[in-house]
């Protein structure tokens, strides 16, 4: 009798396992095409990456804050005050994005790094009053502030390196800053390039880097890197893969047009 139960017991557990199989993916939408998408650019490349700050600094500071404490940085929900009000067109519930303008690079402008928004929460004619949201980095008093334009993420495929080039073919830029002014860097870390909007660059577009060689030797690339921002001269990228580390002297290429990856290729 017991042998007989044990033997019911298994075949039930069968049946609803095999039952049960076609609704363990109940609810999910699942499309073949898009197996390979995954997010190429995030919300951290979207607002806390730096860029090329063109012109004179902004204006519009942080020049007190409402708590004081020996704490130096500033925190998310801190109050801070800024050296306008409604006089120069500030109200409440406008959002800016904080910047910290560095050094000047050459003659395209000074290094920006985002380091969080500021949400207006009151004013008056000469001054306001800003709620810190969304901090990523140091924020301090004497920080400026710009703008906040709200930035679509970007889902994508990375497209690889294993590109052939042509030799005298496309425009070719260089690295003008890589992350936190490192010699060399890889996956994943940002830089500054000197090709821009003036150039046809456009956020989202996928560049080549190689190295130039002796003339003997064809031009190879060795690593991919998408556009997360771009202003007129330069632009923001980040490596998205490489077989190589990537230094500020190497070279940057568009995509060549119309090509295939190389036999057995592939993005390491």
């Amino acid at each position: 009798m017991t042998s007989k139960l044990i033997k019911m017991g298994k075949s039930l557990f069968a049946v609803v396992l095999l039952l049960g199989i076609p609704f363990l993916n109940a609810g999910k939408q699942i499309d073949p095409s898009n197996e390979d998408l995954q997010p190429l650019i995030s919300l951290s490349d979207r607002y806390c990456s730096m860029f090329i700050w063109e012109g004179k600094p902004p204006e519009l500071k942080i020049v007190d804050r409402e708590i004081r404490t020996e704490r130096i940085m500033l925190k998310n929900y801190d109050v801070v005050y800024l050296n306008n009000g409604s006089a120069s067109g500030l109200q409440v519930g406008q959002v800016f994005l904080i910047v910290e303008i560095g050094p000047k690079i050459e003659n395209f402008g000074r290094i920006a790094r985002k380091q969080g928004r500021a949400r207006i929460i009151m004013v008056d004619e000469e001054k306001a009053a800003a709620e810190l949201e969304h901090i990523c980095g140091l924020v301090k008093i004497g920080h400026a502030l710009i703008p906040f334009e709200e930035k679509e993420g970007r889902m994508g495929k990375d497209l690889g390196y294993d590109v052939p080039l042509r030799e005298g073919e496309g425009i070719i830029g260089r690295f003008l800053y890589l992350h936190d002014g490192l010699v060399q860097i890889g996956s994943n870390h940002r830089a500054l390039i000197d090709l821009g909007s003036q150039d046809g660059i456009q956020i989202g577009d996928q560049l080549l880097v190689f190295r130039r060689g002796s003339k003997n030797i064809f031009p190879r690339a060795f690593a991919n890197m998408i556009v997360i921002d771009v202003q007129s001269r330069t632009s923001t990228v980040k490596i998205l893969s490489c077989k190589d580390v990537v230094r500020i002297t190497d070279s940057v290429t568009m995509r060549p047009k119309n090509t295939s990856p190389l036999p057995g290729a592939g993005a390491y």
